[in-house]
């Protein structure tokens, strides 16, 4: 091959390409926020060493909770596009298996979202409960996104079966 030729990369080779640095990239992600989370653990325990106020303990739970929420949802992505990259077809049953999870636990993780600043509220100021202040709605709604995409991936995968036992 000469300097002038230049070489043609298939679709197929690219969007392994991707799918593989999309998981570089998660896996990057896992790392920073594993990290992250044990300075706030070991923040946490300082805290309770020095009998901090319980306000303080439940912001410092509440960014350890989001923290392995972003670790949760990072290794899932990861897992995702590694599993893209490994098989046929994107409308695979291991795929969109994956992708159910995730949509749950982005769901689920929405829902518990701000349990405890709201605890350590109740308890310091009696504060009013209000649902709007316990949960997260924006990651519930990506959560709900997540899993009716779901849906169309697998909706794409009975389409593709009959395609193939068609031909």
């Amino acid at each position: 091959m000469n300097n002038n030729e230049t070489k043609t990369v298939s679709s197929e080779e690219r969007y392994r390409n991707a799918c593989d640095s999309i998981r570089r990239a998660s896996v990057a992600a896992v790392f920073i926020a594993g990290a992250f989370a044990m300075f706030l653990i070991i923040g946490l325990v300082m805290q309770i060493c020095e009998s901090a106020d319980i306000l303080t303990l439940m912001k410092t739970m509440f960014l350890i909770y989001y923290t392995g929420l972003i670790l949760i949802v990072s290794m899932n992505t990861g897992f995702i596009f590694d599993t893209l990259r490994k098989s046929e077809t994107p409308f695979s049953a291991d795929v969109t298996g994956r992708m159910k999870r995730l949509g749950a636990v982005l769901t689920l993780g929405g829902a518990l979202g701000n349990l405890f600043p709201l605890i350590g509220l109740m308890i310091e100021g009696g504060s009013v409960f209000t649902f709007a202040y316990a949960v997260n709605f924006p990651v519930m709604l990506v959560g709900a996104v997540f899993a009716a995409f779901t849906y169309v991936f697998e909706y794409g995968g009975r389409l593709q079966k009959e395609l193939d036992e068609t031909l």
